[in-house]
């Protein structure tokens, strides 16, 4: 059998030397890794590890590595691998950019286009705050931006426009019709109630087999815990970097029909 595991974070450019990032590590990922090597034993011929820059990495014969950095480059090299291969189980662990940085204005240049279009529609003040909003916003989304190689460390307040990623999750269901995949969802200061609610509809809308919830708090503060969340409301609260990643590899295993 051969499955996939993503791990770490992609990162979105803002110039050359710039970009937006986040702070996965890709450990509960690597130990994932290992433990579906360790417990599928020979019936894994291959792991493809896709990983973000910096990420942690398992070292083993049957890994094969994948370096990616944009989300863009994560969806090419997943869609590779799915088309060429018959893949058991997907394990997607990499925390995937929600935004990607369009352009870069200044204060003023974002002043100018808001007095523009307020001097343009002078009826957009007296429509509410809704028109004119909209108004301004589609003025800003329209306004000139810098498109320079290096922005300049003397830029005066600078600001980012981003446009929304469309989920890698989403799509791989369809890739993969046959395959187990483990699907993970983080918040921030989140409720359990919360958590588990915003897991089972990941689980739901994305059809997978298994989704891992669990919060920013204890993914970078206190230690590794959260909820694996099945399909039928089956529900585990799992705590422990080795022991999360041994029961989804577990779990992910016998979704593809493999006993460990």
């Amino acid at each position: 059998m051969k499955v996939v595991v993503t791990a770490g974070g992609t990162v979105e450019p803002i110039d050359e030397v710039r970009s937006i990032s986040n702070r996965s590590t890709g450990r509960l990922a690597k130990a994932i890794a290992e433990s579906l090597l360790a417990l599928g034993g020979d019936s894994i011929e291959e792991l493809y590890y896709l990983h973000g820059p910096g990420a942690a990495a398992p070292e083993d014969p049957r890994v094969r590595l994948v370096a990616v950095g944009r989300v863009r480059e994560l969806e090419a090299e997943l869609g590779n691998l799915l088309r060429a291969n018959e893949v058991g189980a997907i394990i997607h662990a990499m925390a995937v950019s929600d935004f990607s940085v369009s352009g870069v204005a200044t204060m003023r240049q974002m002043a100018r286009a808001a007095a523009r279009a307020v001097s343009l529609q002078p009826a957009a003040v007296t429509a509410g705050e809704r028109a004119l909003s909209g108004l301004i916003a589609r003025a800003l989304r329209s306004s000139p931006r810098i498109r320079v190689a290096k922005l300049s460390s003397d830029l005066d307040a600078p600001i980012l426009f981003l446009d929304r990623i469309p989920k890698v999750i989403a799509s791989l269901r369809a890739a993969a019709p046959r395959a187990a995949i483990v699907g993970f969802k983080l918040l921030a200061e989140a409720s359990e109630a919360e958590l588990i609610a915003a897991g089972q509809r990941l689980l739901e809308s994305t059809d997978c087999t298994y989704v891992f919830a669990n919060d920013a708090r204890d993914s970078f503060g206190r230690g590794y815990a959260g909820f694996l969340l099945g399909r039928g409301g089956a529900r585990e609260r799992l705590e422990g970097l080795q022991g999360i990643a041994r029961r989804i590899a577990e779990a992910a295993l016998a979704g593809a029909g493999v006993a460990p």
